[in-house]
């Protein structure tokens, strides 16, 4: 593993740790900063919200839109995504 990889691993470890301590189910992450501290990844929404959500028990879940997928795409942690769709549109 690189030291940036442990490094993440660790910090999310850390925080699994606190969640499973405090008897927490997740920990959602909205706030710019805070995902690049625990995921290295820069991202600038816009009116597109990314979330990063943390479990005590399971590997880290991103989700973001759609439009962004591209973008989140690393390979120094494991995680799960899953996108979503933030524009509407009628039937047909």
């Amino acid at each position: 593993m690189s030291i940036l990889s442990d490094e993440i691993n660790n910090r999310i470890q850390n925080c699994q740790r606190f969640l499973q301590e405090k008897e927490l189910s997740a920990y959602a992450v909205t706030d710019v900063e805070d995902i690049w501290y625990l995921t290295n990844i820069d991202y600038s929404p816009e009116q597109r919200p990314f979330f990063l959500i943390i479990y005590p028990d399971k590997k880290p879940l991103m989700l973001v839109p759609k439009l962004e997928e591209s973008h989140i795409d690393v390979d120094y942690f494991d995680y799960d995504i899953q996108t979503y769709f933030d524009v509407t549109s009628e039937v047909g």
